[in-house]
């Protein structure tokens, strides 16, 4: 095992009230990693790690705000497992079916919550597509 510690500064802008202040930041940064990232220098490790807590925000972020991970419905241990991981599962589907197939995000020009907002407006219009699957 081998332990990377980082601390950072910078300078933040801020506004307060309308007024403008810089701030100045401090973080302190300590990553354990086992012997298979030996041959990586700090620096990637340093990348590794930020790109991890980037993941981590940017998933639980959306579970909180779109995909309602505040409260199970059901109490069981096993509906909670289920209830999670089906949450997790749709998340995940969204988030790679947006960044294969969906041109107009990745060029900014849509956001996820319109897609979102599309994909279920078109479920409301289910008996369009029942003649597919009518035989």
């Amino acid at each position: 095992m081998r332990v990377i510690l980082a601390e950072e500064r910078w300078q933040e802008l801020q506004r307060v009230g309308g007024n403008k202040s810089i701030q100045e930041k401090h973080h302190s940064w300590r990553w354990l990693v086992s012997k298979e990232l030996d041959p990586y220098s700090i620096q990637v490790i340093w990348q590794i790690g930020h790109q991890r807590w980037g993941i981590e925000n940017h998933a639980f972020n959306e579970l909180t705000q779109h995909y309602h991970l505040e409260h199970c419905p059901h109490h069981h241990p096993v509906a909670i497992t289920a209830w999670l991981l089906i949450l997790v599962l749709a998340f995940n589907v969204f988030e790679w079916f947006c960044r294969l197939h969906c041109k107009l995000w990745r060029s900014g020009q849509t956001t996820l919550q319109e897609i979102a907002r599309q994909l279920f407006l078109a479920l409301a219009r289910w008996e369009e597509l029942e003649p597919l699957w009518s035989g």
